[in-house]
């Protein structure tokens, strides 16, 4: 069965009502997968596909690379953060990751994963901190995934786990650039660290006086209307909605986890070959 047909066999399944865990589960056992992610080294992703060209790669594609290959996408892997409008060929499986209920999604997609919520989530949660990866499969908590920080984290390594594939083969996986930011193929310069979000002090207030008289709900819906028509509008458009950058030390955490990584893929039959020039990669090699 070739890539196309496979895809094709999962959205039928999907559009049958086959429960997505058992639509995605070994439906490419044993082949490799080539995760084109959008860090700078994604510009090299040429290189690497014709090394791996005599192995019929399943091409997977994170977030903007969709518009970078000129080869076909198999799988496309998004999330509600800095999302833009992309258009489809009818072959490509798309898997969208919503990152927070106040984050509007637009558009639609083959998979639906959602980032579980129920935690308040600070570092010491982290999927990349805790390092409990035997915990998050997709057999044990389904479209619920943990925060990694990170797609690749989250829901990337997870589903390809699941659907069978025995080589993952990444160029672009760069984790930062090199001060610790976050930065993509294209971008010239080192954006630097990203700073957390801080709410304004007008902000404060307008909770502590809602909070006074029960209505905080009300200061919720306001916010997500009006991300909602100011985001349905950049997106139509063609512009980022849902921006957000890298907190501070997220680039520490993850590199740091990848040796673990590694060690819980080869204990579930899987090699990860990481193509990079990166600093933070190569540390957790």
């Amino acid at each position: 069965m070739s890539h196309q047909q496979t895809i094709e066999k999962i959205k039928k399944d999907l559009s049958d009502n086959v429960f997505v865990i058992d639509a995605l589960r070994d439906t490419f056992k044993g082949k490799t997968a080539l995760v084109i992610s959008a860090g700078p080294s994604a510009e090299s992703w040429k290189e690497i596909y014709e090394k791996e060209k005599h192995n019929y790669p399943v091409v997977i594609c994170i977030k903007q690379t969709l518009n970078l290959i000129d080869v076909p996408c198999d799988i496309h892997f998004i999330n509600s953060a800095n999302l833009i409008k992309y258009e489809y060929q009818s072959n490509t499986l798309s898997v969208m990751t919503r990152n927070s209920k106040a984050a509007p999604v637009f558009g639609k997609y083959d998979v639906g994963f959602k980032i579980m919520e129920g935690f308040n989530y600070k570092p010491r949660y982290y999927l990349a901190t805790n390092k409990c990866f035997d915990c998050y499969t997709l057999d044990k908590t389904g479209i619920y995934r943990p925060l990694g920080p990170g797609i690749m984290h989250e829901s990337v390594f997870y589903t390809l786990v699941h659907m069978g594939f025995k080589r993952i083969v990444t160029i672009g996986w760069d984790v930062a650039d090199s001060t610790g930011g976050n930065r993509h193929f294209g971008e010239v310069k080192d954006k630097g660290q990203d700073k957390p979000y801080e709410s304004s002090k007008v902000k404060i207030k307008i909770k502590k006086i809602l909070s006074y008289f029960k209505l905080e709900s009300i200061y919720g819906k306001i916010g997500f209307s009006k991300r909602y028509v100011k985001g349905f509008i950049n997106y139509y458009l063609g512009n980022k909605v849902n921006l957000a950058g890298m907190a501070i030390g997220e680039a520490e955490i993850v590199s740091s986890s990848i040796e673990s990584l590694k060690k819980w893929l080869q204990k579930n039959d899987v090699i990860l070959d990481i193509n990079s020039h990166s600093g933070w990669v190569n540390k957790g090699k």
